[in-house]
């Protein structure tokens, strides 16, 4: 109990000065962290909106995209609603925008989802990041 009390920052430390044993000490900063059922149930929901309704930005990088779509995904696996890696990255190819369709395409008809990690699918993603933006560098300018 004792190494719970000194782990505890000052701002919670007053919440639970008055518990006696260490599991009345665990519930209630359980509670203060967590919240009850209801309010995971509420942030789950919210999540699982997040997640459905995820699209890649218009000015958004891969990498910024993923770093996004990981934050969300990983929250929901917190409140134990858990994804397949098939479904994530079938959720990755949803979301990209209309100007990488073709690309998306590509990659579904050429390798097998099931299989495809999502690690992979990002550094394929990339790749053709990397060479859309040469291909805009080496557009010549007209005048």
């Amino acid at each position: 109990m004792n190494i719970m009390q000194c782990a505890i920052h000052s701002n919670e430390y007053s919440h639970i000065t008055i518990c006696s044993l260490a599991k009345e000490m665990w519930d209630k900063l359980k509670l203060i962290y967590e919240g009850t059922s209801k309010v995971k149930e509420t942030q789950a929901n919210l999540l699982v909106h997040e997640y459905e309704t995820f699209k890649m930005n218009p000015i958004e990088t891969i990498s910024e995209m993923f770093a996004r779509f990981t934050k969300i995904t990983n929250s929901l696996k917190a409140l134990e609603k858990n994804y397949t890696d098939l479904e994530l990255v079938r959720k990755i190819l949803r979301s990209l925008p209309p100007a990488w369709h073709t690309k998306g395409t590509v990659i579904e008809d050429s390798k097998n989802l099931s299989s495809l990690t999502m690690e992979e699918l990002i550094g394929s993603l990339m790749m053709y990041e990397i060479n859309l933006k040469r291909g805009e560098a080496e557009q010549p300018i007209i005048k």
